[in-house]
């Protein structure tokens, strides 16, 4: 019995793909897949054209984040080395092929990601991927295993932004003139004379205490940034 609902799941499957799709951004392709990149990214040969597609409806852990390697090892055993079809809505802004990856027996590849837990559902996505990963969360099976897992757009988000305070921080601390060390002495910049926030008239100054003079007290929060206010009115 369920080889005939196997095969009947496959046939109906190879005629969907033969039926003719009106918008010319969607197109059907047949690929071996050569390369994983991570859970959500492959590489597939089409007619000796190595294409990069991106796993539509989903988003994987990155690399750096809790599962990202298990998500990628997930997909490689699902996807690498085999014969893959993919049903593509166009290209994202870095030309990476968009579409739903389908196994030889017609079993959507984006959705047993999900079902595993090696990868979240985008919010505004098809209800079979939310109803997806709602179950794989309720049993708790991959990445949501963790007490406290990030989405992987969160993660990004923060490693952007921390990427922009450190690169803005850096412009600050650049190797001073000796023009500029001795603006410094003449403003009276002593590290034996502790002062607060309030009493630091700029970012700078405010940096050059934290850092040249160890005074960490200026970084109430503890987030690696002295006067916070002084920063922010700096970044304006």
């Amino acid at each position: 019995m369920k080889s005939i609902i196997l095969f009947i799941r496959t046939l109906l499957f190879y005629f969907i793909l033969l039926i003719p799709i009106s918008n010319a951004q969607h197109r059907q392709l047949q690929c071996k897949v050569v390369g994983i990149s991570d859970g959500d990214t492959l590489t597939c040969l089409h007619q000796y054209k190595a294409i990069k597609v991106r796993l539509l409806y989903i988003d994987a852990p990155e690399s750096a984040q809790a599962f990202g390697n298990r998500a990628k090892q997930t997909l490689a055993q699902l996807a690498f080395k085999k014969e893959v079809f993919i049903q593509s809505t166009g290209y994202d802004r870095y030309d990476r092929l968009l579409g739903v990856v389908y196994d030889e027996k017609g079993q959507d590849i984006n959705l047993k990601m999900v079902e595993q837990g090696m990868a979240w559902a985008y919010s505004q996505t098809k209800p079979i991927y939310q109803a997806a990963e709602a179950q794989a969360r309720m049993e708790k099976r991959g990445l949501w295993q963790d007490p406290h897992p990030m989405n992987p757009k969160a993660f990004r988000d923060k490693k952007r932004n921390e990427n922009k305070r450190s690169n803005f921080s850096n412009n600050l601390l650049s190797p001073q003139t000796p023009t500029q060390k001795a603006n410094h002495s003449t403003l009276g910049l002593n590290c034996q004379q502790k002062r607060s926030c309030k009493q630091i008239p700029d970012y700078p100054t405010a940096l050059y205490y934290f850092h040249q003079c160890g005074w960490q007290e200026l970084d109430g929060n503890q987030d690696g940034i002295p006067c916070n206010k002084l920063y922010r009115k700096a970044k304006q």
